[in-house]
């Protein structure tokens, strides 16, 4: 009598044990583990690394002893009727391998990937191929990497830029140094000075420096240097300097008490004083802001509040030139290649007013009109930008040439300082690059931005502010003056005596 005995599971072929007869016939077949290693199926055709799917193998039926006509699995028969068997000890039919086994590895391996069983759909060092490997963060899915459903690709790993200061907002937009919530770089001090009213600010244009004036009496006029150290005090003594700016040689600056301009070089020296302080009978009378064009800068210009006027002077001293006079209350200058542009603050609401005159003189055009309390004014090659200081205020840009004005945002808290991305060109041409307008609210202790008006991300007018700094966020204190360059924002806390910068 005959009898079959089969140990371990039969749908893995593992081992099998024939006894037949008194003495019995022992015969092991050992199945090719997932690599196959020591042969090569040749069904892989010796190829190394190539894509393989296998069929699915059926899990291998064992046949009850009685009734077996022939004792050999089909496997391991050659169709002899003597039940003699041509099998070799390696699993293989006269010594070589026809790829019979192969079906039974077919569950395990999907492919081989430098000698190794991978599965091609999951595995993150051989994602949908072998030697295609995830980026960090990746998993693989369906033989495709990809990150989690809240990141994106950043360079070589997955990134959540609403968090990731690396990355914050988009890829490659660093916070330098501060952290990210929400999309939008955290602003964070770079100065502080308790018991001072910082008034004017400005950064030069190699990006070395940020100067800044501090009003009242004894006030003067400071520096710092972005590569760390601590500030400078560039004059002392002044009285009441109020708004500042620069060139690349020279910083430039008014004083309101003593009806002065003062110069500083920027590589250093002593101050001088073009407008020297007078007593009584000055030339000037309470300047308050000043510019400079630094792709031309023969002339400054500036306005005087009490006496209304709007000044030309040539860099260094000469003549001092009226280009304006008998303004209400002249606050703020911006300057072009063709036209000096200031905001009259006026005396009541509704006699405010935007306006423009020629370098070297000529007519004034009025840009806007009927405005209550036109304060800060910034300027680009399409639009003049201002702020409106009353609660609630609001930020607006007319065209250069004329027109009418465009809201950029209602209903603000004092809206006082304003600065806006420089644009790419001469003319936008339609819809440029992604630029936005900074302004401060004094009164609600925040700093906004919104698209200038033909950009991409502008929208209908009004729409589209964001706030990017509050009390909560990041101490802010009745925010005024601002100052702007290729990478930051920058503006005063007049009510915590600080600096902030945020990365744009």
């Amino acid at each position: 009598m005959r009898r079959i005995f089969v140990f371990g599971s039969p749908s893995r072929g593992a081992w099998g044990l024939v006894a037949g007869g008194l003495g019995g016939l022992l015969l092991f077949a050992l199945s090719a583990n997932c690599s196959n290693a020591g042969r090569a199926p040749t069904t892989l055709g010796g190829e190394e690394g190539g894509s393989r799917r296998f069929p699915e193998a059926s899990p291998e039926e064992v046949t009850p002893a009685s009734d077996v006509a022939n004792p050999l699995p089909d496997a391991m028969h050659d169709g002899a009727s003597d039940g003699s068997s041509d099998v070799s000890n390696d699993g293989s039919k006269d010594g070589s391998n026809d790829g019979s086994n192969d079906a039974a590895e077919g569950a395990l391996c999907i492919n081989v990937c430098n000698g190794a069983c991978v599965n091609t759909n999951t595995d993150i060092k051989n994602c949908g191929a072998c030697g295609i490997a995830c980026l960090q963060g990746q998993t693989c899915s369906g033989a495709t990497c990809a990150c989690p459903s809240t990141q994106v690709v950043c360079g070589n790993a997955c990134s959540n830029t609403t968090q990731d200061p690396a990355n914050c907002g988009a890829c490659d937009h660093n916070c330098q140094g501060s952290t990210c919530q929400n999309s939008l770089c955290v602003p964070s001090p770079i100065y502080t000075q308790q018991n001072i009213i910082i008034e004017g600010l400005v950064v030069d244009q190699s990006g070395t420096h940020i100067y800044w004036t501090v009003g009242g009496a004894g006030g003067g006029v400071w520096a710092k240097p972005f590569a760390g150290g601590g500030a400078v005090q560039l004059s002392a003594g002044d009285d009441d300097p109020r708004g500042i700016t620069v060139d690349q040689d020279n910083v430039y600056w008014v004083d309101y008490g003593s009806d002065a301009v003062g110069t500083f070089p920027v590589l250093g020296g002593a101050p001088t004083y073009p407008v020297a302080p007078i007593d009584g009978g000055a030339p000037t009378n309470n300047p308050i802001a000043i510019t400079v064009n630094p792709s031309n800068p023969t002339n400054i210009y500036w306005v005087d509040n009490l006496s209304g006027t709007v000044n030309q002077m040539p860099i260094g001293g000469g003549a001092i030139e009226p280009l304006a006079t008998g303004r209400n209350h002249p606050i703020a200058v911006a300057v072009d290649s063709t036209s000096v542009y200031w905001t009259d603050y006026g005396s009541a609401p509704g006699n405010s007013s935007v306006n423009k005159v020629p370098i070297g003189g000529g007519t004034i055009t009025q840009l806007a009109t009927g405005q209550t309390q036109a304060y800060g004014l910034a300027l680009d090659t399409n639009y003049v930008y201002w702020t409106s200081r009353n609660d609630p205020g609001t930020v607006q840009a007319v065209p250069v040439g004329g027109g009418s004005p465009i809201l950029i945002a209602g209903s603000q808290g004092a809206p006082t300082g304003i600065v806006v991305d420089p644009a790419a060109g001469a003319s936008d041409g339609g819809a440029s690059p992604q630029r936005f307008v900074f302004w401060t609210n004094f009164d609600n202790n925040t700093v906004s931005r919104a698209p200038v008006p033909g950009t991409l991300d502008a929208g209908a007018p009004g729409s589209g502010v964001t706030v990017i700094a509050t009390q909560q966020n990041s101490n802010q204190n009745t925010p005024a003056a601002m100052a702007i360059d290729n990478k930051n924002v920058y503006w005063v806390n007049q009510g915590n005596s600080s600096i902030y910068e945020f990365t744009k």
